[in-house]
């Protein structure tokens, strides 16, 4: 008699056991030998097997029963009939009176009956000997429930190996130390999303010489690896038209095709890149970010820097205009993305005149103290609860 409670029980045990692996092809190889160790007695399964998908073929990985290891390396056509029958219904019982079975191949994997089962969409499947006496109806509860965990399980390390990839991504792009750019005193900072997906800010500073420095922010749509990877790619395409002494205008444009043909799920951008010299004077365009911040007179005088463009991606036409200005004496630079000013408490949102009055403020400090004054505001402002986006700044100040 099938126990739920006692099956359950060993479920959770299997799943516990393979918590700890991240790889998803050793892990599904420890559940196989597992299945069968816990399940033999009670299920009536004798013998596993986990298959891979390569090309046209599937190719045996992983064995454990009466033949094991010896199995490794057998190749089974995808259109061999009874694997198109599992990948079509996800859940198949195979016995030797099974429309295209054939004795002879199933005869190398020692076993005549098994019930078989897709994860991953067609990439895994799993295979288990039976014996021929086994009550189908429980073997098809027990396995349909072992399927869904182990596709939960998939999914989870699938998830977790892209968040990863998105965050190691992230960090390479960010710059591990403010520029020394005489006459100036920079600083950056940024906080991190605390939901399940990284965000797509990114900040870079780039070096045109002794007289100039290339100062970039920008926030790319979406969460998660495709926006890690579109942020990669318009930081790699800024240097590379930068390094080839294109005008920033121009490479504005060529940025904005680029995006407009990606095949990722997120296609816009949102950037804002200077040029500042020595003397004060920068040249920029802003194609849809959040309109950086110049402040003078002590903070009685308010410039935004909106002249450019449209976000990056929507059109692959779009056209990019200069703006100048100068960041001189008495004056500073702030830039943002948005992640500052929609953060929110009790329906309220931290806004842009609460955000420029606060940089008003810090007039006087300098701009590492502004910049984790104005991420500690924010964050108080919405109780310390987690940052729904990422949040940069980065300051500018002339010495």
């Amino acid at each position: 008699m099938f126990k739920q409670k006692e099956f359950y029980r060993s479920l959770d045990a299997l799943l516990g056991a393979i918590e700890d692996e991240k790889h998803p092809h050793r892990a599904l190889a420890r559940m196989v030998d597992r299945i069968v160790e816990a399940f033999q007695e009670s299920i009536g399964i004798t013998s596993g097997r986990l298959y891979l998908r390569e090309g046209a073929e599937y190719v045996c990985v992983h064995a454990t029963g009466q033949a094991g290891q010896d199995l490794h390396g057998i190749r089974i056509p995808a259109s061999y009939p009874p694997l198109e029958a599992i990948l079509r219904d996800r859940l198949v019982t195979i016995h030797e009176d099974f429309p295209g079975y054939d004795s002879a191949l199933e005869e190398r994997f020692q076993v005549r009956n098994y019930a078989a089962m897709a994860l991953d969409d067609g990439r895994y499947l799993v295979s288990c000997g039976i014996r021929a006496d086994v009550d189908e109806a429980t073997l098809q509860f027990a396995l349909s429930t072992i399927q869904h965990s182990l596709s939960l399980k998939l999914r989870q390390s699938t998830m977790e190996a892209e968040l990863g990839e998105a965050q190691a991504i992230q960090l390479s792009l960010l710059p591990r130390y403010p520029p020394r750019f005489e006459g100036f005193d920079i600083a950056a900072r940024t906080a991190f999303a605390e939901a399940a997906e990284v965000g797509g800010d990114i900040h870079d500073f780039i070096d045109l010489g002794v007289e100039s420095l290339g100062i970039a922010i920008g926030d790319a749509s979406g969460h998660g690896l495709p926006a890690a990877l579109q942020a990669r790619d318009v930081v790699t395409g800024l240097r590379m038209g930068v390094e080839k002494e294109m005008k920033i205008t121009a490479v504005m444009a060529r940025l904005n095709k680029v995006i407009h043909a990606s095949r990722l799920a997120t296609r816009f951008v949102s950037l804002f890149y200077a040029e500042l010299e020595r003397n004060g004077n920068l040249i920029y365009v802003n194609a849809g970010h959040c309109e950086p911040v110049l402040v003078r007179e002590g903070g009685r005088e308010v410039e935004r820097l909106g002249t450019g463009g449209v976000i990056l991606g929507p059109t692959a036409t779009a056209t990019y205009q200069r703006g100048f200005t100068r960041v001189g004496p008495g004056s500073q630079l702030l830039l943002y993305t948005d992640g500052v000013v929609e953060r929110s408490a009790d329906g309220l949102e931290f806004g842009e005149a609460r955000l420029i009055q606060l940089f008003r403020d810090c007039y006087r400090r300098s701009a590492a103290e502004t910049a984790v004054r104005i991420l500690d505001e924010a964050n108080r402002f919405g109780a310390g609860a987690p940052w729904q986006d990422d949040v940069t700044v980065v300051v500018v100040k002339p010495v």
